[in-house]
C-alpha cells in the first residue's frame, strides 16, 4: 500500500493498541492483545485490534466527541474512506477497521 493510506493506517493502528493497553488492560498483568490483518476479495482489508479486558461498560456511549482519540480514528477513517467500529465482544472490546487498497496502491 501507498504511504498516503499506510500513514493512517499506522496512526489508527497506534491509537487502538493505545487505548486497549490504556482502557482495555489498565491493571491486567496478563492480559493480552490481538491484532488481525486480512484481505479479502476486491481489494478489501480488515485490520482488528481485540483485548481481553474489562470492554466497554453497558452504559458507555461511545461519542466520537467526548474522545480526541476515537475523534482520531474516525477522521483519519473517513479519510481512507474506510468504516469502524468499537464493539464489547465476550471477553473484551474489539475495534475494527475495514477500507480498500486501490489497486494503483498495490
Amino acid at each position: 500500500m501507498g504511504a498516503d493510506l499506510a500513514v493512517p493506517c499506522g496512526l489508527i493502528l497506534n491509537e487502538l493498541i493505545s487505548n486497549a493497553f490504556k482502557h482495555g488492560l489498565p491493571h491486567a498483568a496478563d492480559g493480552e492483545i490481538k491484532l488481525t490483518l486480512r484481505s479479502g476479495p476486491e481489494h478489501k482489508c480488515s485490520l482488528c485490534v481485540e483485548d481481553n479486558g474489562v470492554g466497554i461498560p453497558a452504559d458507555l456511549a461511545v461519542d466520537p466527541g467526548k474522545a480526541l482519540g476515537l475523534r482520531l480514528v474516525r477522521s483519519l477513517t473517513q479519510q481512507i474512506r474506510g468504516s469502524f467500529e468499537l464493539v464489547k465482544v465476550d471477553r473484551g472490546t474489539s475495534a475494527r477497521l475495514q477500507f480498500t487498497v486501490d489497486r494503483h496502491e498495490l
